[in-house]
């Protein structure tokens, strides 16, 4: 017997979705179309669609979006997605049960969405699913273990395990990049990566929306001219443009300076030429996030950092520079790090010295010399995107030399920096104290630690920490 309706919340239909709790094999929509999952997509804990950045396989025709989740087909319309712009993306719609005759699930655009009913394809009963999910969440409701098993071991055999679960993480994200690779080129996912990591979390779907849209294919074909400032401002005008920062109102328009407002005339010649040539989707300027933001973290700050990247990488691609660096300075770990950092960081340049958006907002005096991208941020970059992506494209080509030294670099790259999450590691373990943790830590300690704090503190898999190989 099925658990009543409402004893049944979202969040447990997300478990289902992201535990995969399915039987793959057999999954398809309620009007005959084969699926396959290649990424589940991330779960978002923002406002907007339940996962986003989603790959699928819909009848053999690949799919890239978000997924929305509910309990019954009904609630796309309940809730208002029908009108809601953000719901434009969504290429699947998961329903626990499906519904006789239900209305097609459409999104404001007009665009049909695909529904699959979960029911239909769970790979054991709800109710023992449930029970199963709810005592990991009862689990997790008691917050971490108060005696951590690990931090009682001996410092050596603590820091081991760290890095164990540092490279897992590794790991982790080179799956991602492989599950991918059978749909884009190497330059195409670090271009993508690239752009999820300049949204942090509050602008990376956008920033992904954005990259996916204004694809390698159409941007470096069109700013093959002979002048550097040209190029650069066909980049600002194309992805100001696309991601609809040069939509302003009467109002917006009427407050900017003379110099402003020419700067943005300029942006929007080179955007209209482009759209002549390209068929391009443009996001809303309200998709973007900039409340609780530090200035220099504005989107429209790292976009100008992406557009001056973009055209230094013009005629190298994004895995050329990688590689070459590997080659290079194979016998130095460290120095490989380094300078991979180093292809990362954007001074400030033109309009973007003085201001953080085109709506008269000053740049803090304070950070007028700040990078665009900053050591900091490049650092995040080569670790999150750059190491694990060449892991995958060293596996596919079965370079072991080349995925040994990418794994010893990534031991060996500097620590990050430090976050909530790694503190409240550092605290859980005993390594607040330097004296009493004489190592050094690097940035694979920190990724093992925040492996740790998302998916093994809470869940209480302390034997799994202390044991797994």
């Amino acid at each position: 017997m099925s658990p009543p309706i409402e004893s049944l919340n979202e969040s447990f239909l997300y478990h289902i979705w992201d535990g995969s709790h399915l039987l793959l094999n057999e999954l398809e929509t309620t009007d005959g179309q084969r699926i396959e999952i290649i990424h589940r997509g991330k779960w978002n804990m923002d406002s907007g669609p339940d996962f986003i950045g989603a790959i699928l396989k819909l009848d053999g025709q690949l799919a890239k979006g978000d997924v929305e989740i509910h309990t019954q087909t009904g609630q796309w319309f309940q809730h208002g997605h029908h009108t809601d712009p953000r719901y434009d993306d969504v290429i699947l719609h998961a329903v626990l049960w499906g519904e006789y005759k239900p209305s097609p699930v459409v999104t404001k655009a007009g665009r049909l969405v695909p529904t699959l009913v979960l029911g239909d394809f769970l790979d054991e009963s709800l109710s023992r699913l449930q029970t199963r999910v709810e005592k990991v969440a009862s689990d997790s409701a008691k917050g971490w273990p108060e005696v951590c098993p690990l931090s009682k071991k001996e410092n050596t055999q603590i820091w081991q395990r760290i890095e164990y679960w540092g490279m897992q993480r590794l790991n982790q994200k080179k799956e991602r990049f492989k599950e991918e690779r059978d749909y884009f080129e190497f330059n195409d996912l670090l271009y993508q990566g690239l752009c999820e990591a300049l949204g942090y979390s509050k602008n990376r779907q956008p920033f992904l929306k954005l990259a996916l849209l204004a694809g390698l294919d159409k941007i470096w074909p069109a700013i093959q001219l002979d002048d550097e400032q040209q190029e650069l401002e066909t980049l600002q005008g194309i992805y100001f443009g696309a991601a609809g920062f040069l939509e302003l109102s009467s109002d917006e328009e009427a407050r900017l300076t003379i110099s402003t407002r020419n700067f943005m005339e300029a942006l929007r010649r080179h955007w209209n030429n482009f759209r002549a040539n390209h068929t391009v989707s443009q996001l809303k300027k309200s998709e973007w996030k900039f409340l609780r933001l530090r200035p220099l973290n504005f989107p429209t700050v790292r976009l100008a950092g992406l557009c001056y990247l973009m055209r230094l990488r013009k005629t190298t691609g994004f895995l050329d520079p990688v590689l070459s660096t590997f080659r290079d300075l194979k016998n130095s770990p460290p120095r490989i790090f380094t300078q991979l950092q180093q292809q990362f960081v954007v001074p400030s340049y033109g309009f973007w010295k003085t201001h953080v958006h085109f709506e008269e907002s000053k740049m803090p005096s304070s950070a007028q010399s700040a990078s665009l991208i900053g050591t900091s941020k490049s650092r995040e970059i080569v670790i999150n995107v750059v190491l694990p992506s060449l892991l995958a494209y060293a596996e596919e080509a079965d370079d072991y030399e080349l995925a040994a030294l990418v794994k010893q670099t990534y031991k060996s790259a500097p620590r990050l920096q430090s976050n909530e999450l790694t503190r409240k590691m550092e605290h859980q373990l005993g390594l607040q104290d330097a004296a009493a943790t004489p190592r050094r830590m690097s940035a694979c300690d920190q990724q093992g630690l925040i492996h740790l704090a998302k998916f093994m503190c809470p869940a209480w898999r302390c034997h799994e920490c202390v044991h797994a190989e």
